[in-house]
């Protein structure tokens, strides 16, 4: 009776190692497959009853929290990871991009630092530990004002891209579509991508831009797979569609590649969108998409991992020539770095932003501009605090006065995982004090300061303060003429230019 009360346990035993193997099998394939949001309830069950494969379900956790921009979580169970005593050097970096998002840029340098160690051969170690040591001066930079969520346009679901069109905005949008099948992404477990429209409906007391109810951008552009994001031409008679088409090809010899993006070109015809019409550098070996057109249209930029690049995703060009695009031109090092380059976009002046994850930033990717001077692109400049964070900051769009700016964010405090927000263009205006001294270099009080633009003519009339002080706003690389007057005095006048750097 006790031998086989002693087999019945044993095999049930058996059994339940078996069906753990099973359930872990089961979240790998579905990793594998990009199914992220299906693999996360198994993998929880195999680490919370800590069953057989608990280490290796630790990390599976991680990547998918990373891959849902869950960074909290991820960074929680990669904390448990790197314990283990068979950790892959990966995870030390992935680790590292947790904690750089969550602003503990000491703690990821000490994470990069270790993969640099462990792979000395990747580059991305050694160059996001010198970004966590830089960017820890640039903490303190003042902040410009901060970006407001442009509640018009959001939704609980991610919202991101937009690009200003006509009277309006297209964006792309994971919210449910009306007259949709009920198809859900098994990476995120929501519906899949689209473009929405909504029209400018004047400005808030704000300054925040306001928009109508945002609706299906175009009925026959709907397809039951991701669509966004989109560039127009110039003159609105071009259009190039980001789309993923549901494609399962073989990579590596185990995992199935699902989400190649691919670019598609539409022409106003009668009124409408004529058939979409494949890119001419589409591949099934690489993804090609996020395009923008240069403000006389013959330029289009766009991302790629094609190869030729210098790592990650890059951004290239191709030029229309004779009704066609040349080939694709990466941007180069000045541009594109060992990370991933993304969403670009050109104003109409021709300055180039972008989203980059390799040059110095506050974490995730930050938005960098910079303008072609003859025939080669200058350092990138980051747009700093306040516009980027340490989360998710891309898909700028900017207005043809060059007033408000559009982003794309995943920061903290929105109504989904990703959304959209404004900011002002205009320029910020700069304060300047002087002070009103005697022949014996002692301040002069009540003397009046005429203040003078010579751009715009207005004149400003100040009055100094018991140190002889006066202040006032000034702006970039503008041209003042100030005098000043008091009974007793001679009248005494100056002229000079405002910049930054005087």
């Amino acid at each position: 009776m006790k031998y086989l009360t002693f087999t019945i346990i044993m095999f049930m035993l058996a059994s339940m190692t078996s069906l753990s193997g099973q359930c872990l099998n089961k979240a790998k394939k579905q990793v594998a497959a990009y199914e992220y949001a299906e693999a996360i309830p198994v993998l929880e069950k195999i680490v919370e009853k800590n069953k057989k494969g608990s280490d290796e379900a630790v990390v599976l956790l991680a990547n998918c929290y990373r891959m849902l921009n869950e960074d909290e979580k991820a960074a929680g169970y990669y904390a448990m990871a790197v314990e283990q005593d068979s950790a892959d050097p990966i995870v030390y970096f992935h680790y590292g991009q947790m904690l750089r998002t969550l602003e503990k840029y000491d703690e990821a340098g000490t994470q990069f630092n270790k993969y640099a160690t462990l792979v000395p051969d990747d580059k991305r170690g050694k160059l996001l530990a010198w970004s966590c040591k830089e960017i820890i001066a640039w903490l303190d930079h003042p902040q410009d004002d901060k970006p407001r969520n442009v509640a018009s346009l959001n939704s609980p679901y991610a919202d991101f891209s937009p690009v200003f069109y006509g009277q309006g905005v297209v964006f792309t949008s994971e919210r449910p579509k009306e007259n949709s099948q009920d198809n859900t992404f098994e990476w995120t477990g929501n519906p899949y991508l689209g473009l929405m429209f909504a029209w400018t409906n004047g400005m808030l007391s704000d300054g925040e831009p306001n928009f109508t109810q945002p609706e299906v951008y175009n009925e026959n552009l709907v397809q039951q797979y991701h669509d966004g994001n989109v560039a127009f031409s110039p003159d609105w008679n071009i259009m190039i569609l980001t789309r993923t088409l549901e494609e399962r090809v073989p990579k590596d010899n185990e995992r199935f590649r699902t989400h190649f993006l691919k670019m598609f070109q539409s022409e106003i015809e009668d009124g409408g969108w004529s058939q979409l019409e494949p890119f001419a550098f589409n591949s099934d070996s690489y993804s090609v998409g996020h395009p923008a057109f240069s403000p006389d249209g013959n330029n289009l930029y766009f991302t790629s991992d094609m190869p030729g690049g210098h790592g990650g995703t890059d951004i290239w060009v191709c030029t229309m020539n004779d009704g066609h695009w040349s080939d694709p031109q990466n941007l180069g090092p000045e541009v594109n770095t060992v990370m991933d380059e993304m969403f670009p976009y050109m104003d109409c002046k021709g300055v180039l932003y972008f989203a980059s994850e390799g040059h110095v930033g506050f974490g995730g990717l930050d938005i960098f501009y910079t303008s072609e001077a003859s025939g080669a692109w200058e350092k990138p400049t980051n747009m700093m605090k306040g516009i980027n964070s340490s989360y998710d900051d891309f898909g700028v769009a900017i207005n043809h006065k060059l007033e408000i700016g559009l982003l794309s964010s995943n920061r903290p405090g929105g109504q989904g995982s990703d959304d959209i927000y404004a900011f002002s263009m205009k320029p910020k205006p700069k304060e300047i004090c002087g002070k009103v001294i005697d022949t014996k270099y002692k301040p002069v009080e009540g003397a009046t300061i005429f203040f003078l633009d010579n751009e715009s003519n207005l004149v400003r009339i100040l009055k100094t303060d018991g140190e002889g002080k006066y202040c006032t706003e000034v702006n970039e690389n503008t041209s003042y003429t100030i005098l000043g007057k008091k009974v007793s005095f001679e009248d005494n006048c100056l002229i000079f230019e405002y910049s930054e750097t005087m």
